[in-house]
C-alpha cells in the first residue's frame, strides 16, 4: 500500500467516525427525544450503521493488516542488521570500536524509544489488547470489558480526542531504504578491514560515523511511525466498539420509554450485534499479531543489549 493510499485510509476512518459522532450523539437525540421524528431517526441510524461505522471499521481493519505486515518486515530487517554487526571485523582501534558500539546501541534505543513513547500515551490500549487475547473465544466477555473500560464520559471523550487525530505525518516507512542497511554495514566492514591494512583508520571512522547517524535516523523514524499508526488504529477500532455499544443502549432506552417502536429497536440492535461481533473478531486477530511483534521486539532488544556490552 502506498503512502498516499494509507493517508486516504486514515482520512476515511476519521471522517466517518466524525460523521458517526454527530449522528449518534446529536442528531438522533434531537430527532427521537425532542422532535419525535422517529422514522427519520431510524433511517439515520441505518445510515450510521451500514455506512459510517461499517466503512470506518473496514478501513481500520485494512490499515491494521498493512501496518502489522510492515512492522514484521521491519523487525526482520533489524534482525539482519544485528547479524551483520555481529560479523563486523575485530579492530584494535578504539575509535572504530566506539562507533560500532554506538551503532548497535542506536538499534536498541530505536526499539526501546518506540515502546516507551507509545506505552506512556496508550496504556489503556495495551489493557484492551490483553483483554482481547484473554477472552478470544468469548466475544461477549470481551465486549463487557470494553464497556467497563470506557463507561464514563471522561474516558470516552479522551478516546474521541485521540481517534479524531489525523496528523500522522508520513505513515509509510521506506522499507526499501531500510532493507539496504545490512548490505551497507557489510560494505563498511570490508572497508574497515581494508583501511586497517592501508593504515587509513581515520577515513574508516569518518565513514562509519556518517553511516551510523543515517541508520539511527531511519530506525527511529521507522519504529516511531509504525508504532504510532498501530496504536492510533487500535484506538479507532475501540472507538467503533464503544459507539456501537452506546447506540445499543440508546435503542434500549428509547424503546423502553416508547420513543421508538420495539420492533425497530430490536432490528437495529441485531444489526449492531452483527457488526460488533465482526469488529471484535478482527480485534482478536490484531491482538495476536501485536503480541507476536512485541515478542520479536523483545528478542531483538535482548540481542542488541548483549552485543553492546
Amino acid at each position: 500500500m502506498t503512502a498516499a493510499k494509507e493517508r486516504w485510509e486514515v482520512r476515511r476512518i476519521v471522517n466517518n467516525l466524525k460523521k458517526a459522532d454527530h449522528i449518534l450523539y446529536t442528531s438522533l437525540f434531537e430527532e427521537v427525544e425532542q422532535k419525535h421524528l422517529v422514522t427519520k431517526a431510524i433511517r439515520d441510524e441505518e445510515r450510521l450503521l451500514k455506512k459510517n461505522l461499517r466503512i470506518a471499521a473496514k478501513n481500520a481493519e485494512k490499515l491494521m493488516f498493512n501496518v502489522d505486515t510492515e512492522e514484521i518486515k521491519l523487525l526482520e530487517i533489524v534482525g539482519k542488521i544485528l547479524e551483520e554487526l555481529q560479523k563486523f571485523p575485530e579492530s584494535s582501534n578504539q575509535k572504530i570500536k566506539n562507533v560500532e558500539k554506538e551503532l548497535i546501541i542506536s538499534v536498541l534505543q530505536a526499539m526501546q524509544k518506540a515502546e516507551i513513547l507509545n506505552r506512556k500515551e496508550y496504556l489503556q490500549v495495551e489493557l484492551i489488547i490483553e483483554l482481547a487475547e484473554k477472552h478470544e473465544n468469548n466475544p461477549s466477555t470481551f465486549m463487557q470489558a470494553v464497556r467497563t473500560a470506557f463507561r464514563d464520559k471522561t474516558s470516552q471523550s479522551i478516546l474521541a480526542k485521540f481517534a479524531a487525530r489525523t496528523e500522522i505525518r508520513r505513515i509509510k516507512v521506506d522499507l526499501l531504504q531500510l532493507k539496504g542497511i545490512p548490505q551497507r554495514i557489510r560494505r563498511l566492514g570490508s572497508r574497515v578491514t581494508e583501511s586497517s591494512k592501508k593504515d587509513r583508520i581515520e577515513e574508516a571512522v569518518r565513514e562509519l560515523y556518517v553511516e551510523t547517524e543515517e541508520i539511527k535516523k531511519f530506525l527511529n523514524e521507522a519504529f516511531h511511525e509504525l508504532f504510532l499508526i498501530m496504536h492510533r488504529d487500535t484506538l479507532w477500532m475501540i472507538k467503533i466498539l464503544v459507539d456501537l455499544n452506546n447506540l445499543f443502549n440508546f435503542n434500549l432506552k428509547w424503546t423502553g420509554e416508547t420513543f421508538m417502536p420495539a420492533n425497530a429497536g430490536k432490528e437495529m440492535n441485531q444489526m449492531i450485534f452483527e457488526i460488533e461481533k465482526k469488529v471484535a473478531k478482527e480485534f482478536h486477530a490484531f491482538a495476536q499479531a501485536f503480541r507476536i511483534i512485541v515478542s520479536k521486539l523483545r528478542e531483538l532488544e535482548g540481542k542488541a543489549m548483549r552485543a553492546s556490552r
